[in-house]
């Protein structure tokens, strides 16, 4: 007669024996595979920076800011691009008005030229890059990036009273791997105020790495990740 209590715990410690076996073999692997790092892109703020460059008018800056789930294994060389631009209008909605490839400014930082890009960062913990800012006395919306590719317009007025509305679609790259082209919305009607609590500017994501991406697994793992962490 089957003694089953003996079997199954046979059964179980050859499971558990191979199981190790294979941690032992393919441990550094599996860890790779499921707690791989993910490069992140969202906005930074929706109130912005308020600042004053030199000598120059106030003036509030926005950014969009790139990080990394997993910080312990950075990603390299990274830069963020703005690759898209939308326009609103009353007469014809939302229409493109720009498509190329323009790499951002990092917050707080001057550009430093290396061959055909300017500086990039290795992305262990998150930076902030500069994506367009608003002036006292000035109207316009002003785009941000330091070397203007061509046909690409840095500044937005508000016009006939009607405020500028802008999509701006956005990416992070890096030597390993990339972001999801993630769009933000602006809006500014040129009537300044230093005052947060009564900012004109609208600044918003309206999409976001989950919705593109579906990716549960990913959501899984970084929960995981975190506990662990």
């Amino acid at each position: 007669m089957t003694d089953w209590p003996v079997f199954w715990a046979t059964v179980g410690l050859g499971f558990a024996t191979v199981g190790v076996a294979i941690m032992a073999l393919f441990g550094d692997a599996v860890r790779d595979w499921w707690f791989r790092p993910t490069l992140e892109l969202n906005i930074a703020e929706t109130c912005g920076e308020l600042a004053r460059i030199g000598s120059g008018p106030m003036s509030r800056w926005f950014h969009v800011q790139v990080s990394n789930s997993h910080r312990r294994k950075p990603f390299h060389d990274v830069a963020v691009y703005l690759l898209t631009i939308e326009q609103y209008s009353e007469a014809d909605g939302w229409y493109g008005s720009w498509r190329g490839r323009a790499q951002l400014q990092w917050r707080g930082e001057e550009p430093r030229h290396v061959g055909q890009y300017f500086y990039m960062k290795t992305v262990g913990p998150s930076w902030e890059a500069d994506l367009f800012h608003v002036r006292d006395n000035d109207t316009r919306v002003h785009l941000n990036p330091p070397v203007v590719p061509s046909a690409l317009r840095l500044l937005w007025p508000s016009e006939a009273g009607l405020p500028v509305k802008l999509r701006l679609t956005v990416q992070a790259r890096a030597n390993e791997t990339e972001t999801n082209q993630l769009v933000f919305e602006v809006e500014w009607n040129g009537n300044w105020d230093q005052n947060v609590s009564a900012n004109r500017v609208v600044f918003k994501q309206i999409t976001f790495p989950a919705q593109l991406s579906g990716d549960g697994w990913t959501r899984l793992r970084r929960c995981v990740q975190q506990l662990l962490d």
